[in-house]
Formats: C-alpha cells, sequence, structure tokens
C-alpha cells in the first residue's frame, strides 16, 4: 500500500513537473536571451572604451599591377610611444600585405633591431637580411618605409636607416644608405631620383 501511495505521488509529481517544465523552458530563454543581451553591451562599452588596444593606420604596398606603391590600410596594436608606433608600422610592411592584388617588397625573416625617434627623425636599424631586400628595388623599398612612417607619424620628418646599428656605406642601385630620408609634397623622396 506505502508503495502504491508512492507511485501515485510521483504520478501526481510528473503532472505537476510538466507545467514546472514549461515554465522553466520559458525562464531559461529569458536567462539565455539576457546573457546575450548582457555580453552584447559589454562588447559595445569595451569598444568605445577603447579597451581592445588597436588602431588603424595605412602603409605603402607594392601593387602587382602596375609595381607602383599604394596604400593599404592595416590595423596595428596601440602604442604608448612613437618608437613602438614605428615598430609596429615596420612589422606590418615585414609581415607583407593582405590580398592578392599587392606584391611582398620585404623579407618576412628581416628582424627590426631597434627604432628610436629622436627630435622629427626616426631611426630604425634592421638585422643583415634587410640587404638582400634591398637589390630587386631599392628606391621603392626606402620609398615605402619613409612614406609609411611618416605618413602615419606626422611629427616625424626623416628616416634614417640602419643596419646592425651601423649607419650602411654601401650604394645599391641609387640609393645611399648614407642619408636620412625625407618625404616632399609629391610623396617622393627627396634623396631618391
Amino acid at each position: 500500500m506505502a508503495e502504491r501511495e508512492e507511485r501515485v505521488d510521483e504520478c501526481s509529481l510528473d503532472k505537476k513537473g510538466c507545467r514546472d517544465t514549461l515554465t522553466c523552458m520559458f525562464d531559461l530563454k529569458r536567462v539565455l536571451f539576457a546573457a546575450v543581451l548582457f555580453f552584447f553591451a559589454g562588447s559595445l562599452v569595451f569598444s568605445v572604451l577603447g579597451l581592445r588596444k588597436t588602431k588603424s593606420a595605412r602603409i605603402f604596398v607594392k601593387d602587382k599591377g602596375s609595381g607602383h606603391l599604394v596604400l593599404q590600410k592595416v590595423v596595428l596594436p596601440k602604442a604608448s610611444s612613437e618608437n613602438e608606433r614605428v615598430f609596429w608600422i615596420l612589422k606590418e610592411l615585414i609581415s607583407g600585405p593582405t590580398g592578392d592584388r599587392y606584391e611582398r617588397i620585404l623579407d618576412p625573416d628581416i628582424e627590426i633591431r631597434r627604432v628610436i625617434v629622436r627630435k622629427d627623425i626616426a631611426y630604425v636599424s634592421f638585422d643583415w637580411k634587410f640587404i638582400d631586400s634591398l637589390y630587386m628595388n631599392p628606391a621603392l623599398v626606402v620609398r615605402a618605409i619613409t612614406n609609411s612612417i611618416m605618413l602615419n607619424i606626422r611629427r616625424i620628418e626623416g628616416v634614417k636607416i640602419l643596419v646592425e646599428d651601423i649607419e650602411p656605406v654601401s650604394t645599391l642601385g641609387n640609393v645611399s644608405l648614407g642619408h636620412t630620408f625625407k618625404k616632399t609634397k609629391m610623396g617622393r623622396d627627396k634623396t631618391l631620383k
């Protein structure tokens, strides 16, 4: 008899449980909606407050069709100093362009040894692999580096390229790395012909 009473109670709980299950499912949907809404609002707040720590920039890359330098928009980590900003611009140039329209002009294995911004000149030092990238078209490589830096950091008026922290005395094509490269109004470097 006690078993019969327990079975009757279980059946009534099941029927009551069915009504509660529908209620619970409705409550679960509301909770999930609230969670999605909460995460959306959180991501919106993070993007508005700038907590994502990125900044857009424009760099010069080589167009495959024309062989000329063209601008490409990239996203860089936010930098706390001009030295760091120049570093990230150079890293993006070294990593190469995105898209099939563009061609790589720098060896992806190049290492940036040092970046120092003094007054209005950016001193950038690469390892020896940088020289290999200059053999094909040194003027194009130097223009891409110089113009990309000066376009994104307006205060910089010149770029001095060093190899292994030393000023190279060599000339490749019509480019002498002994100069400080400066941008003209037309976007061409004054020291390049």
